[in-house]
């Protein structure tokens, strides 16, 4: 359905892992007289000190295995042993083997041996390989320690689980600075799968696990790396214009060596935009840098810092850059939501900056969160309640989200603490209005939407008791709140119809769905219950930013004509925690303002016909309206909209807002439809029905050589009567009687024009376009309108696939071509034909078909010997005749 993304992202790991062998070996300078802690290379083991000394393991290290009473480590057992081995390295002759026996097996550097800075970043490196292990794989972890030599838990860092059997791969993983820290220790690990994978497994679960087998590692190296933190100068690292583009960055290096800085940009589509050099301090000041972004978008900013050897650190974020908010960013009743249930609470405070930075008239916040909240319930409320009356002053629509009950109610309904719905409806209110009342006290009146439970963990059905429970849940709200709307999390998987006795629905449409199903699928939803279309895209990661792009528009407008209540995205943003804490915007969010600034306040009305693959739609407003475009799989030569769309100036708009102005003499437009949606403002709503309801009928004609009776339909949107004339401009070599006809029609009605046509045995089948010329009178006279519409030829019992291959019967001998006809009878008879085949410089080539069966079908194939020189850039004429009457198939394929 998608494309694979195909986008390399840099990242400071593999920067640094790419050059740190280099970078290890570099010297610093001679007249940098600092101690090693404060060196870029802090240490590096290369565990050659086996030809020095007799002992198993390197000097400062130990095996990590249990040990009682003064190590109880299950798991690790103590016959597993870690010790300096010849028998492979990635340098030198020596490298660690941690074997397995079965269990874990572990080495760790000795507390108090390699000292830390306070506040400093180190990188760590090793080279590592695994011999013979199919569950078990291989890991780095490293801390910082204090001065008492305590853990400090909140620096733990583990590397990737690595299975490298063939080849030497690096492992990295990055330890974040603490003020308290003293020390750093590193543990080296073969780790079976109960080790690294213990969630979700039962206690009496034999897990699978290696028992001959062994972990490699060398050329361990700890590097202080220099801080770097960057994030955009603008609120939320939303750009809104007139807005200057600009970062805000801090870097700190405690070695004192030079140190050069490259600012890279990169867009959605992963090409580097710009590339500058930056005068910077490593003193830790925040300094402020201006971008020089030349259109709307997203972007990827990163700096990566190098001394002389190569990078050092390296640091990113995303940010948005839009186009100049329309109105104050006031909520103005249109119909697009955010779903924020998973926001973190310490981001919460960024939700109305967001919201009304892009456009959003919804918001659905989590009251009952599933995760850790890190602050106490008082401290949480208030958050929430601040956060609240800034949406609801910007005129904001709030949904409060029950995604998990207190556990104290949820035990007392003998229920699980991902049950909200049953808690409110039955436990003890005493139990769960402590965790509520402060927001019912302050939001009862003004917050009318309460979801009970997560999406994630709702039922497919709801049965007579879960019905129950949603009329107590309530009744017992409106003793809180008056008229309160009890809505459900539902799946677009499930019908809803199962969902008896919500008020409202906020409808999740997984991504697996099409855009096409998804709006037919919103079609069927019932009326009785208020939905929100929830819109989940495909993931960036897998598929590319593009593709987000792209189906969320399409997903969007599909909707869109269904007119449904609200539509939503879910979290168009992430979290990044850490000292540079900050919100990271998603591409969507970008593409949901334009989206939101184009469709509020307009209808889809109707769709122009283009040609097959391409999808324009018809948005109208009060004042003004937009075409909505795009390319599905149109060959792009047709998929082009042109001629008069109106007395404006016509405006083509990226999902991102960039606008460009296409209109050309006379204000006639030539605009391609490309794969990306394009908005088209400046068209006239009224003509643009005109041209979309003008069609042929019927639709489909036999290639026969005969005369056929069509109608062209002329609808009239206006509400006054118009007239015009009518002429068929093309195909010329058509016989078409009469070719010029005048017409009158009533306001809001249709007319039928009809027409005698003819073509030749030699037209090509499939959809041919069929030009017509309108000269039209409405509320005014329109210039000379040139509209295509589209008109099917062919046989309609007969499905033919003609494709062809070069083959070469042996190397170096001149390629061949194979022509293969495919034939189906889709009819309710038999049907005799002969197939033929038409290539310059060739004899022709036919083969009959005698008496196929309906149902079945039949395959040609003809060769044309050294066609793959010959008729390089060429084409073949593939076909059928009906031996039993006039009709005929033409196909033509180019060789290339």
């Amino acid at each position: 359905m998608f494309p694979r993304a195909r986008i390399a992202w840099l990242s400071l790991l593999p920067l640094l892992a790419a050059s740190f062998g280099s970078t290890a070996r570099a010297e610093d300078p001679p007249d940098l007289n600092r101690p090693e802690a404060a060196r870029r290379l802090v240490k590096k083991w290369d565990f050659e000190e086996r030809k020095i000394h007799v002992e198993p393991v390197p000097v400062g290290w130990f095996r990590g295995q249990d040990l009682p009473p003064a190590r109880a480590r299950e798991g690790f057992p103590k016959w597993n042993e870690a010790e300096l081995s010849v028998e492979t390295a990635a340098s030198g002759e020596y490298s660690i083997k941690l074997p397995t026996r079965g269990g874990s097996t572990s080495l760790v550097l000795s507390s108090a041996v390699v000292p830390a800075i306070p506040e400093a970043d180190y990188a760590v490196f090793a080279r590592v390989r695994t011999t013979g292990l199919k569950n078990a794989r291989a890991r780095m972890s490293a801390w910082l320690l204090d001065r008492d030599l305590k853990i400090i838990d909140v620096s733990r860092s583990n590397g990737p689980l690595v299975e490298s059997p063939d080849a030497w791969s690096v492992t990295n993983l990055v330890l974040t600075g603490q003020p308290t820290a003293a020390w750093i220790q590193i543990e080296l690990n073969l780790l079976q799968p109960e080790a690294y994978d213990a969630g979700g497994h039962s206690p009496q679960e034999v897990r699978p696990q290696d028992f001959d087998g062994a972990a490699y590692f060398d050329d361990l190296t700890i590097m202080q790396t220099p801080r770097v933190e960057v994030r955009a100068a603008s609120p939320s690292n939303i750009i809104v214009a007139p807005e200057k583009p600009g970062l805000k960055v801090l870097m700190r290096d405690l070695t004192g060596e030079p140190l050069t800085v490259d600012q890279l940009v990169y867009n959605i589509d992963g090409t580097l935009v710009s590339r500058t050099p930056l005068q910077t301090t490593s003193s830790g000041q925040v300094v402020s840098i201006p971008l020089d972004l030349k259109r709307y978008g997203w972007y990827r900013t990163v700096l990566v810092v190098s001394n002389r050897d190569g990078p050092v650190a390296q640091r990113h974020t995303d940010l948005l850059y839009l186009p100049p908010q329309v109105g104050n960013g006031q909520a103005t009743g249109g119909r697009f939501g955010i779903v924020a249930d998973r926001t973190p609470v310490g981001q919460l405070p960024e939700i109305p900056t967001i919201a009304r930075r892009c456009g959003a008239e919804a918001v659905s916040l989590p009251v009952w969160r599933e995760d850790e909240t890190g602050l106490d319930s008082a401290e949480s409320m208030a958050l929430i309640a601040s956060v609240t009356d800034r949406l609801i002053d910007e005129g904001r629509e709030v949904t409060f989200v029950l995604n998990q009950a207190p556990e104290d109610a949820a035990r007392s309904v003998r229920g699980e603490s991902n049950e909200p719905l049953a808690v409110i409806a039955s436990a003890p209110e005493e139990l769960w209005m402590p965790h509520l009342g402060p927001l019912l006290s302050s939001f009862g009146e003004r917050v009318r939407r309460w979801q009970l439970g997560s999406a994630t963990a709702m039922p497919a059905f709801l049965g007579a008791h879960e019905a129950e429970q949603v009329d107590a849940a309530r009744k017992r709200m409106r003793r809180l709140v008056p008229r309160p709307i009890v809505t459900l999390p539902w799946s677009a998987l499930e019908p809803i119809g199962n969902a008896i006795g919500a008020d409202a629905l906020n409808v999740s449409v997984p991504w697996s769905i099409s855009a096409d199903s998804m709006g037919e699928m919103i079609k069927t939803w019932p009326e009785s219950v208020e939905t929100t279309a929830v819109i989940e895209l495909p993931p960036p990661d897998l598929f590319g930013r593009r593709a987000t792009v792209i189906e969320l528009v399409k997903r969007a407008v599909l909707a869109w004509t269904t007119g449904p209540r609200m539509l939503s995205i879910r979290q168009p943003f992430a979290w990044r925690d850490g000292r540079d804490a900050q919100t990271v915007p998603e591409v969507s969010l970008a593409v949901w303002r334009t989206l939101a600034t184009e469709l509020s306040g307009r209808k889809v009305v109707g769709e122009l016909a283009i040609t097959d693959g391409a999808r324009v739609f018809i948005a109208q407003g009060k004042s003004d309206s937009v075409l909505i475009a795009w390319n599905d799989s149109a060959d792009p030569e047709r998929a082009v909209i042109r001629g008069y769309l109106g007395e404006s100036n016509v405006r083509v708009i990226d999902p991102f807002g960039n606008t460009e102005e296409s209109s050309g003499p006379g204000n006639s437009v030539n605009i391609p439809i490309p794969e990306t949606p394009i908005f088209i403002e400046g068209v006239d709503a009224q003509l643009a029905r005109f041209r979309a309801g003008m069609r042929i009928e019927p639709g489909f004609l036999p290639a026969r050589a005969e005369r056929h009776h069509v109608e062209v339909v002329i609808e009239n949107p206006w509400p006054i009567a118009v007239q015009g004339r009518l002429h068929i401009s093309d195909p010329k070599t058509w016989t078409i009687s009469p070719r010029t006809n005048a017409f009158s029609i009533a306001p809001e009605s249709s007319a039928r024009v009809p027409i005698d046509l003819a073509f030749g045995l030699a037209e090509e089948t499939g959809v041919q376009q069929v030009t017509a010329e309108v000269e039209l009178s409405a509320d005014r006279r329109y210039p000379l309108l040139r509209l295509p519409l589209k008109l099917e030829i062919g046989l309609a019992a007969v499905q033919f696939q003609p494709s062809y291959r070069v083959e070469r019967p042996r190397p170096g001998a001149p390629g061949n071509v194979v022509v293969t006809l495919l034939i189906t009878n889709q009819g309710d008879k038999p049907v005799t034909l002969e197939a033929f085949a038409q290539a310059p410089g060739y004899p022709a080539f036919s083969a009959p078909i005698s008496s196929l069966e309906p149902g079945t079908s039949a395959v040609r194939r003809f060769l044309l010997d050294g066609g793959a020189e010959r008729l390089n850039g060429k084409n073949i004429r593939v076909g059928l005749k009906e031996l039993d009457g006039t009709g005929r198939i033409n196909k033509t394929l180019t060789v290339k």
